[in-house]
């Protein structure tokens, strides 16, 4: 019988099986890395919003308008409707001029966030108009005094039985 003999020469041992080279702490760490970028993207619009906001506060207003013409209700009428449209924007040139005031838009958050019927109502209107006319500088608009006069006479009841009529 003949015996084999290895060829002369290098060669080297044979591989080991693959092996994951990172194990599952490379997947956390890549994931981690991209969930932090992902989160700073998301701070940096969020403070370029706020920044952005700040300068230009008639961007916010703009889209609250925009938002009140299409929830008007039914019952609004076209005089109350081209009177708030008059007022916001005498308010809006004001805001482009000096800046936001604070009180006039919580005013307006605040007539806003109570509406829950999905529209504006005629009073919400009148109110919206008043705080865009005080935040413009505009004298306060009065109300038209009714045929009867400012103290129309209500309906009256006559006097119970037995008292006399107050004077």
């Amino acid at each position: 019988m003949s015996t084999v003999t290895p060829p002369t020469g290098s060669f080297s041992t044979p591989l080991p099986p693959d092996t994951p080279r990172g194990g599952p702490r490379g997947c956390w760490r890549t994931g981690l890395i991209g969930c932090g970028i992902a989160g700073l993207l998301v701070l940096l619009c969020i403070v370029g919003s706020c920044l952005y906001l700040r300068r230009n506060p008639q961007a916010m207003t703009d889209f609250f308008m925009a938002r009140v013409d299409s929830a008007l209700a039914s019952d609004v009428t076209d005089q109350e409707r081209a009177d708030l449209h008059t007022a916001y924007s005498a308010y809006r040139e004001r805001l482009q001029k000096s800046g936001p005031q604070r009180r006039s838009l919580d005013q307006i958050q605040t007539i806003l966030l109570r509406n829950r019927a999905g529209s504006v109502s005629r009073e919400q209107v009148r109110q919206l108009t008043a705080v865009f006319r005080e935040g413009a500088g505009l004298p306060p608009v009065t109300p038209a005094p009714t045929p009867g006069g400012i103290l129309a006479p209500g309906p009256t009841t006559p006097p119970a039985a037995g008292t006399t009529p107050a004077p």
